[in-house]
């Protein structure tokens, strides 16, 4: 059996002690064939009598304020072992110590007050440890119950910035994209700006210029301007004859005889 031990960082213990997580692994069938196991492929988890202690509480009174609260607790998040692999659990642990196969000491050391106990205990993930917090009067749970809610919380404020940043990372491309195409098609200014602001809302359903707090480029429709080339094949004339009555009607100025 792989037993791995650990320390609740978040926690501040009057001692300081680490607790066995248990994994149980095909390897138990190998152990005990004839054994149905209900406990293989469960989630790793720690021995109530740990989670109590590391919460300040007696074992007992741990687990009934659980189970006072049970409804708040997933059926993965703790469980218990039948009779016959809670015997068999302890005896190979009991092996393994004789044999020098497991470095943790004491068969105490790795059940703790369970070590004795012919009764099977509950086991709880590390989902479970974490509910338990909210539900235990002391203040080491107190204290833990804080830490995951304020880590919670710095979560979804990080994943809330990322998020908003691809958001916004796409909003410029699309942007850029739509002001690129307003020009293609004789807009300038403003008003490039707000047909393509206009164009990425259509689509994505935000408003750039509002996010960038820039609702002050939005202004009247500019007149599109036409060369003298464009105005001329509109007409079938040549650009020189659109110039020259542009220059009659003294809505265009000729620098034609200007010296510098």
């Amino acid at each position: 059996m792989d037993l791995h031990f650990f320390q609740l960082q978040a926690i501040t213990l009057n001692q300081n002690k680490s607790y066995p997580i248990f994994h149980f692994t095909e390897e138990l069938r190998k152990t005990a064939v004839n054994c149905k196991w209900t406990i293989i492929g469960k989630p790793p988890a720690m021995l109530d009598c740990h989670v109590a202690e590391v919460y300040g509480k007696e074992t007992h009174d741990f687990n009934q304020q659980v189970e006072r609260n049970k409804e708040y607790f997933k059926e993965e998040w703790r469980f218990q072992p039948t009779l016959q692999e809670w015997n068999l659990l302890k005896s190979m642990v009991k092996k393994d110590l004789q044999e020098g196969a497991t470095q943790s000491g004491t068969l105490s050391q790795v059940f703790g007050s369970k070590a004795i106990s012919n009764t099977p205990p509950w086991f709880y993930t590390e989902k479970g440890v974490d509910m338990a917090a909210f539900f235990q009067k002391s203040p080491a749970a107190k204290q833990y119950a804080i830490f995951i809610v304020e880590s919670f919380q710095q979560f979804k404020e990080q994943l809330r910035s990322v998020q908003n940043k691809a958001v916004f990372d796409t909003l410029l491309q699309a942007q850029k994209l739509a002001l690129e195409m307003a020009k293609n098609f004789g807009l300038q200014g403003n008003q490039a700006i707000l047909s393509a602001s206009n164009a990425v809302f259509k689509l994505t359903g935000y408003n750039i210029l509002e996010i960038l707090d820039q609702k002050q480029l939005i202004c009247e429709p500019q007149e599109v301007h036409l060369s003298p080339t464009a105005i001329g094949n509109m007409f079938k004339i040549s650009a020189q004859k659109v110039n020259k009555s542009l220059e009659k009607a003294k809505l265009q100025e000729s620098f034609r005889d200007a010296k510098n």
